[in-house]
């Protein structure tokens, strides 16, 4: 999704933080208005999902630059990341399930236990490798860890960019 304070926005609030680099944030109700300016030259770039934004790079409208992962993705191996050219600048999306509070720790363990092998069967990764997604399962354990983890990392990068959300 496009939009202020959403992921495709930091992503460009990232390089500001560097000297000499200032883009200027585009807010638009979606990607696929973002894509169809940066084609029609309106845009002169745009963050955007793969798989969002893959058909309008096999038909010759969009070129990739770099995949905004920490690491370079299966979905398109050729591609570099972007932090292989400025270090850090990296985005990965991720999804998980909640429970409310006080849910009872068997619960959750029975839920993890049943959604892991969703996720590991054959018919689901072609699922969410067709929609573009690569499956990283996790615990929930690790699931608090990243959460930690990107709270911090994206509170600085809005303080130290100077984002605004208008």
């Amino acid at each position: 999704r496009a939009g202020n304070g959403r992921v495709n926005h930091m992503l460009g609030e990232m390089p500001k933080t560097l000297p000499g680099i200032d883009i200027v944030h585009v807010p638009y109700r979606g990607a696929a208005a973002a894509a169809t300016d940066t084609i029609g030259g309106q845009a002169q770039m745009t963050f955007g999902s793969l798989a969002g934004l893959m058909p309008f790079v096999k038909s010759g409208q969009l070129r990739t630059i770099g995949v905004c992962t920490e690491k370079r993705t299966a979905l398109a191996p050729d591609v570099p990341t972007l932090a292989e050219t400025i270090p850090g600048l990296y985005a990965n999306a991720w999804y998980g399930l909640f429970v409310p509070v006080g849910t009872p720790k068997e619960i959750v363990g029975k839920l993890h236990g049943e959604i892991a092998k969703i996720m590991e069967s054959a018919e689901m990764k072609e699922r969410l490798v067709g929609l573009g997604v690569e499956p990283a399962p996790s615990t929930p354990e690790q699931l608090a860890v990243l959460m930690r983890d990107d709270l911090v990392r994206w509170a600085k990068i809005v303080k130290d960019s100077g984002a605004q959300l208008d």
